[in-house]
């Protein structure tokens, strides 16, 4: 991607209404019955991936301050650059006051809402959507000094007036010695004035996801096993990734998706163990969106913006839970998720800029799930509790992934029926 992101963070959400909200997968509700759910959901601070070799990697930026950025920071430095290009076209290529990394590291706190309703005894519709609070940190670090005894060599190379070598030289020393903390003015002035970005520093955003909207329809009637099938769309409802902004990220993909679920579960016999499994598939709508030029793909930073053609790929979701009922009110899951994203595809007057941003997009995540729940719901179906709730806690981790968040995740949800 052509920017530090931290946006795969959608996938976080996953608040699907259907797996594990009634006593199997393949449940539906009664006709006339509704479904109110709540679900807080927390991560602990992200601040690193899993490459496309899935190894796990810190996320950073470098930024490069070499004569290209500089010439729009400051009027001081353009009014100098200007001067050391004219003498040695060498110098200027080669001056660099440093290089800087960026690290970062998020905090996401999310409130999911859904709402689900009994159309007939098979068939449930529900709409969900999540509201983001997010938080990142940015710390800067120098990585490298200046190279100015490099760039006077050059100099002394293309001019033979040593006295002018000695003023340009002494200039290029003093600018240097003058370069402020990480936290200055003049790595954001090279941001800001040059890139075009807003300044970088710790950020904060919240607002609404996308939306999502679907119906499933229970297939068969069996005592102990059951089929469901959900259709639905997801509408884009929710912030997307401003080109403008280095350290921010997504709350949506700015698109329309449409997918489609099919799953069913089983009882082991005359045992307390119940087991599920699911399969979606995903189709990420095209669209065309305003993303920057990344000038290469070490260097993603770009100082230009332009219209794209973007088909963002589609997703296969796989879920296996197995489920024991110590009684009928508490059970405990443990759950195995799957996501495989297949690579972006770009299209642009910028042919460099298309594959850059369609490299390393093909994504995987293999996530392990552990939750507890205390359920009403059987005890309600026999007059023996007033109202039928279901409450669950639940963790969970990345524990292998491609060009995904590494992240450990903490769910606590509320169903009411009613």
């Amino acid at each position: 991607m052509q920017k530090l992101r931290l946006f795969s963070l959608l996938f976080l959400v996953l608040f699907q209404i259907p797996n594990g909200v009634f006593a199997a997968y393949y449940d539906t509700l009664p006709k006339g019955v509704r479904a109110a759910v709540v679900r807080q959901i927390t991560t602990d601070n992200i601040n690193s991936s899993f490459t496309g070799n899935q190894q796990e990697k810190e996320y950073f930026l470098k930024l490069s301050l070499d004569a290209r950025a500089l010439q729009g920071a400051q009027q001081i430095f353009s009014t100098y650059l200007d001067a050391l290009r004219e003498q040695s076209p060498a110098a200027y290529d080669a001056l660099q006051l440093g290089e800087y990394e960026i690290s970062a590291k998020a905090k996401v706190d999310i409130q999911g809402f859904g709402l689900a309703y009994g159309l007939t005894d098979r068939l449930t519709t529900y709409i969900s959507f999540p509201y983001f609070h997010a938080k990142v940190n940015i710390n800067m670090v120098r990585t490298k000094g200046n190279n100015n005894e490099e760039v006077q060599r050059l100099l002394k190379a293309n001019n033979s007036d040593p006295n002018t070598v000695s003023t340009v030289s002494s200039i290029i020393v003093g600018v240097t010695n003058s370069l402020p903390d990480a936290s200055g003015g003049v790595i954001q002035s090279a941001v800001v004035n040059y890139y075009g970005y807003r300044p970088i520093g710790n950020w904060e955003g919240e607002g609404l996801g996308d939306t999502e909207i679907a119906s499933i329809y229970r297939l068969t009637d069996w005592a102990d096993a059951g089929l469901a099938t959900t259709m639905g769309i997801v509408l884009p409802t929710g912030r997307t990734d401003d080109p403008d902004i280095i350290q921010d990220f997504a709350f949506g993909d700015g698109q329309f998706d449409v997918f489609s679920e099919f799953g069913g579960g089983f009882r082991a016999g005359v045992s307390n163990w119940y087991s599920d499994s699911s399969l979606r598939y995903t189709f990420q709508a095209p669209s065309t969106k305003t993303l920057r030029v990344p000038d290469s793909s070490d260097y993603l930073l770009g100082s230009k913006k332009a219209t794209f053609y973007e088909k963002l790929g589609d997703k296969i979701d796989f879920f296996a839970g197995e489920t024991y009922k110590f009684n009928e009110m508490f059970s405990s899951t443990a759950s195995y998720l799957y996501n495989y994203t297949f690579e972006s595809r770009y299209d642009s007057p910028y042919k460099d800029a298309n594959k850059i941003l369609e490299k390393d997009t093909a994504k995987s995540s293999h996530v392990g799930k552990l939750a507890v729940a205390f359920s009403t719901v059987d005890l309600f179906k026999k007059n023996k509790f007033f109202a039928p709730i279901s409450v669950s806690v639940s963790g969970q981790k990345t524990l292998r992934g491609q060009n995904v968040p590494n992240y450990t995740r903490y769910d606590f949800e509320l169903r009411l029926f009613f």
